[in-house]
């Protein structure tokens, strides 16, 4: 009995000892963290700040050399190391652009050049605490590929780092003409400098930052999340069909945007045009027939030294509008719905959404339905989205001459692009389950906006990031009010949870009470839904925008508004038919 008593007693503490040495290989495994704001990455040591929400920020770190001089329209090279520790307080340069309120908030800069070309710049943010191997966010800033930096203030990492417990990068890339320029003149043997998808090669030289570099801030590189808005869900879908990218993420957040590219050969006609404008902008032909015989004349050795020494804002201003993601064959093979289809891209877990009004800001913009029509670079919409709501009316944004078209257009653009992201969402699904979709309905926009915005394309990101900025002038801020607060504050942190858990396993369901949220079904009845709806109450759904519902919807248009909706869903290319 007493020999018994003894073996029992040495097997409790054998099994405590088990017990306790395999909670400190947990504990060292996930807290060995250490949060000094001092950091050694591969190129030299760097010294991070303090920053909101209790976390560590370390901005304007250079993930690539600055592609300046014979580097402008080459792929991006090595960081050279530094000596010394590196101060990260302040967020680096942002590319060269025109100035618009979606790169400054500045009124005084917008129509203006602004940025450098020296801006291959990244930022970190991760929580004060010692927990490492944490999940991963690399966001891409939007803006139509030619504005927009990582440094936007809507972007800040800080909140959703600490709600989500995670590691947030934010990266700057080559905008315009600097960033997308496929021509001949450009081809010097190499894949990558000849392919012209140079701001996409900038993304995928951060991704690879990313994997040398950030287990030193206590992120796991095995768990990378890639998330971009607007033109940059473009991004998210290029990244995923670059064989250069492969490996480098495992996860996707996408919304507001689709799949699209240029054929090579349009890049190089339109690329064409760049040449002939520098060549007579810079007084060495008056016209174009003359700037190709000049061309053509010198040689491309010649054209390729002349577009390198002109300055930067000759391409920020003088072209404003660029394709992209070109088909080389070689970093882009294919970048369009078929492709998608086909699965033919990095099928890893995909989280894809849109808000309720995406075409509102657009209609105003570039239809010209805003009284305002300098659009993004005009100070007097500047003004209206940053006044006390209750000082303007619908008439003072839109001509009340103008204004019932406008409604019906938006209603109907709007359908259509959520139709059309439905038509991305089941081609994605058809060789990956692991598709997530929302719709961002949050309707508490105050008056007058609720009827002129309504939430507008990108207001979903002020809620990605808990970002809801009411001491300074942005382009969000006719939206935040008291009486909306508690509602708008509960939607972020339980959208947070969501990404959270989404980084983490690929699925964004994660407990804490939260509603189910449902992969996507390309069948058409289903009891557990398709989608979840992210308003002040959250809930998923079943329902889904239909071809049919959007015609009958045109049916009940005038002939003018029907003319408009059918001209604009034709000018972004939205694919809405099977």
């Amino acid at each position: 009995m007493e020999i018994s008593f003894i073996k029992q007693l040495t097997f409790v503490k054998s099994l405590t000892f088990s017990v306790i040495m395999l909670a400190s290989t947990y504990a060292s495994a996930f807290w060995g963290y250490d949060p000094s704001l001092t950091k050694t990455i591969e190129t030299g040591s760097i010294q991070g700040t303090e920053d909101n929400y209790d976390t560590h920020a370390f901005k304007g770190i250079p993930y690539a050399a600055p592609p300046v001089g014979n580097l402008r329209w080459r792929a991006p090279q090595d960081v050279e190391s530094w000596e010394g520790v590196r101060d990260t307080s302040e967020f680096g340069s942002i590319c060269a652009q025109k100035g618009t309120f979606w790169g400054t908030d500045k009124p005084e800069e917008f129509n203006t050049a602004i940025g450098s070309e020296d801006c291959l710049f990244l930022n970190v943010w991760r929580p004060n605490n010692h927990r490492k191997h944490l999940p991963v966010l690399l966001w891409i800033h939007g803006g139509s590929h030619t504005r927009g930096s990582s440094s936007f203030d809507i972007y800040n990492g800080a909140h959703l780092a600490n709600e989500a417990n995670a590691i947030i990068v934010s990266i700057n890339y080559r905008l315009g003409a600097l960033g997308w320029m496929h021509n001949t003149f450009a081809d010097n043997g190499d894949p990558e400098d000849a392919s012209g998808n140079y701001a996409l090669l900038d993304m995928i030289k951060s991704l690879n930052w990313v994997q040398d570099n950030i287990r030193e801030f206590g992120g796991n590189p095995n768990k990378v999340t890639i998330a971009g808005n607007s033109s940059a869900c473009k991004s998210v879908w290029g990244i995923l069909h670059s064989p250069l990218a492969e490996d480098l993420f495992h996860r996707a957040i996408c919304s507001s945007g689709f799949p699209d590219s240029t054929p090579a050969e349009l890049g190089q006609q339109i690329s064409d045009s760049y040449v002939e404008y520098v060549i007579i902008s810079s007084g060495l032909a008056t016209d174009l027939e003359s700037a190709r015989a000049v061309r053509t004349t010198q040689g491309e050795e010649w054209v390729a030294a002349l577009m390198r020494s002109v300055p930067a804002e000759v391409f920020s201003l003088g072209i404003t509008g660029v394709p992209s993601y070109f088909i080389d064959g070689y970093v882009l093979p294919e970048l369009s719905e078929g492709s998608v289809t086909a699965g033919a891209y990095n099928k890893v877990p995909l989280m894809i959404g849109s808000t309720k009004n995406e075409s509102s800001y657009f209609l105003g913009a570039l239809a010209g339905f805003f009284n305002a029509k300098g659009g993004a670079s005009d100070p007097i919409l500047w003004n209206q989205l940053n006044a006390d709501p209750t000082t303007i009316s619908p008439a003072d944004i839109i001509d009340p001459a103008t204004y019932p078209i406008y409604v019906s257009v938006e209603k109907g653009f709007s359908y259509a692009w959520n139709l059309a992201t439905d038509k991305t969402v089941s081609n994605a699904r058809q060789n990956n389950h692991r598709v997530y979709r929302y719709d961002m309905n949050w309707d508490d926009v105050p008056a007058p906006w609720n009827e002129v915005f309504g939430t507008q394309h990108s207001l979903d990101l002020a809620f990605l990031f808990g970002n809801f900025i009411t001491d300074k002038d942005n382009i969000h801020r006719y939206a935040w009010t008291e009486d909306n607060k508690a509602g708008r504050e509960e939607l972020s942190e339980n959208l947070m949870k969501y990404v959270s858990r989404f980084m983490r396993t690929g699925n964004p369901n994660a407990g804490w009470g939260l509603p189910f949220w449902p992969r996507w079904k390309n069948t058409n009845h289903t009891h557990l839904g398709t989608r979840i709806l992210l308003d002040e109450t959250i809930d998923h759904s079943s329902n889904k925008f239909k071809f049919e519902e959007y015609q009958a919807l045109l049916d009940t248009f005038t002939p003018e508004a029907k003319a408009a909706t059918e001209l604009w869903v034709q000018r972004f290319g939205l694919q809405l038919e099977d």
